[in-house]
C-alpha cells in the first residue's frame, strides 16, 4: 500500500531531480564566483615587502611586480636598497658582477630575438612590405626624445649603429625591402 503524500507534509517527499540540479548548478556558480573573487582579489593587491635578499630578487622578478607602477615599485626599491646596502662589501660586489652577467646575457637574447623577427619580416609577403612602408620613419626623432633620455626615443638608425653586424645586416635587407619602390 502507497502512502499517498500530501504536500503539507515536506518531510515524507522524495527530492526532487530537478531541485537537486538546480542546487548543483547554484553551488558551483558560488564557486566559480568565489574562486573568480579570490582571483581578482590576488592579482589586484600588490605583492608584500621583501624581508630577504633572496625573496627581494623573486619579488622583481615577478609578474604581479612588473605590472606595478613606477609610484608603487618605489617602496619597494627603497626597502630593497636598505636590504642590499647592509651587505658586507665582498657580497655586495658579487652581486654587481652577477646583475652585469645577467643584463648581457639578456642583451644577447634581445639580439637573437631582433634578429629572428628581422629574418622572419624580410621573408614577407611584398603586399605586407608596402603596408610597412607607410608607418616606418628611419631619420627622425620622436619628440621625446629631444631631451636625450637613453633608450627611449632613439632612432632607428641611432640603434642599429649599437646593434652586433649581423643585426645591421638584416636591419639593411629590411629596410632595402620596404624602402624600394
Amino acid at each position: 500500500m502507497s502512502k499517498r503524500l500530501s504536500p503539507q507534509n515536506s518531510s515524507e517527499r522524495s527530492p526532487d531531480p530537478q531541485r537537486k540540479r538546480r542546487y548543483v548548478a547554484l553551488a558551483g556558480l558560488c564557486l566559480i564566483a568565489g574562486l573568480t573573487t579570490f582571483g581578482l582579489v590576488w592579482y589586484l593587491t600588490p605583492p608584500p615587502l621583501p624581508e630577504t635578499l633572496e625573496a627581494a630578487e623573486a619579488l622583481v622578478e615577478s609578474p604581479r611586480f612588473q605590472r606595478l607602477s613606477a609610484r608603487d615599485k618605489q617602496p619597494y626599491y627603497d626597502v630593497i636598497r636598505e636590504q642590499f646596502g647592509s651587505l658586507d662589501p665582498a657580497e655586495r660586489a658579487r652581486l654587481v658582477e652577477e646583475s652585469k652577467r645577467l643584463r648581457e646575457a639578456m642583451r644577447e637574447v634581445n639580439a637573437a630575438q631582433t634578429r629572428q623577427m628581422l629574418i622572419t619580416m624580410t621573408r614577407l609577403p611584398p603586399a605586407m612590405l608596402e603596408s610597412m612602408k607607410k608607418n616606418v620613419v628611419v631619420n627622425e626623432k620622436p619628440a621625446d626624445a629631444a631631451d636625450g633620455g637613453e633608450g627611449q626615443g632613439a632612432s632607428l638608425n641611432d640603434w642599429t649603429t649599437e646593434s652586433d653586424s649581423q643585426t645591421k645586416q638584416l636591419m639593411g635587407e629590411f629596410m632595402g625591402l620596404i624602402g624600394s619602390n
